[in-house]
C-alpha cells in the first residue's frame, strides 16, 4: 500500500503532464501550451523544438532526480531502501507522503532533513526552466525572476520560522527546522519535522 500511494504521487507530479504532451496533441489539443502554461518566457523555445523530446527530456530530468534523491536517502542519509523509494518519489512530486507514521521526524536525523530540503526546493521550481540550467545555461536558472522571487520568498520565510523557533538566537538547528518547513510549505510538499527531533 505504501509502495502505491507513493508511486501514485509520482505519476501524479510530472507525469501527467508529459502524458497529456505526448497524447493530447493527437487529439488535435496543443499540447506545447499545456506543457510551457506555467513556465518562463526563456524556456518555451529552448528546451526542445518537438513536444514529444520536450516531454522526453522532462521525464529524464524528473527521473533522474527521483533517483538521486532515493541514492542520497539510502546511501548518505542511511535511510532503509523501502523507505528512500518511498521518500524519492513523493519529494519530487511534491507529494508529501512518508511511510513512517511520525513523518521525517521519525528519522532523527539532520542528514535527511537536509537532503530533503534540497529536493523539496527542486520540486518547487520549474522543470523547464531547471532543464535548460542544467544543460545548456546555468546562469538562465539565476536570471530567471520567478526563480529569484521563490529563493526570496522561501529564504524569507525560513528567516522568520527560524527567528520564531530559537527566540532570537538563531542556531544551525533553527535555520535547518527553518528551511525545511518553510521548503514543504512554498513547494506544497507538505512534509514536517518537530523543532529538537534531530538531536
Amino acid at each position: 500500500f505504501f509502495l502505491w500511494r507513493s508511486m501514485s504521487q509520482w505519476f501524479g507530479g510530472l507525469g501527467v503532464i508529459a502524458l497529456f504532451v505526448v497524447i493530447l496533441p493527437q487529439l488535435g489539443v496543443a499540447g506545447r501550451q499545456i506543457m510551457f502554461a506555467e513556465s518562463s518566457d526563456a524556456t518555451i523555445d529552448v528546451v526542445s523544438p518537438s513536444v514529444h523530446k520536450s516531454a522526453r527530456n522532462l521525464w529524464l530530468l524528473y527521473g533522474g532526480l527521483t533517483v538521486l534523491e532515493m541514492l542520497l536517502l539510502k546511501y548518505v542519509g542511511d535511510m532503509s531502501i523501502f523507505d528512500s523509494i518511498c521518500h524519492g518519489l513523493t519529494t519530487i512530486s511534491a507529494g508529501g507522503f512518508s511511510p513512517n507514521p511520525a513523518s521525517i521526524s521519525g528519522y532523527a536525523s539532520p542528514t535527511i532533513e537536509w537532503i530533503l530540503i534540497g529536493f523539496m526546493i527542486i520540486s518547487g521550481m520549474s522543470f523547464p526552466l531547471l532543464y535548460v540550467g542544467l544543460r545548456r545555461r546555468p546562469a538562465a536558472i539565476v536570471r530567471d525572476g520567478e526563480f529569484r522571487f521563490y529563493i526570496g520568498t522561501l529564504l524569507f520565510a525560513a528567516l522568520g520560522v527560524a527567528l520564531v523557533l530559537s527566540h532570537g538566537v538563531i542556531n544551525l538547528e533553527s535555520v535547518r527546522t527553518g528551511l525545511f518547513q518553510s521548503a514543504s510549505f512554498i513547494s506544497s510538499t507538505g512534509r514536517k519535522i518537530a523543532f529538537g527531533a534531530s538531536q
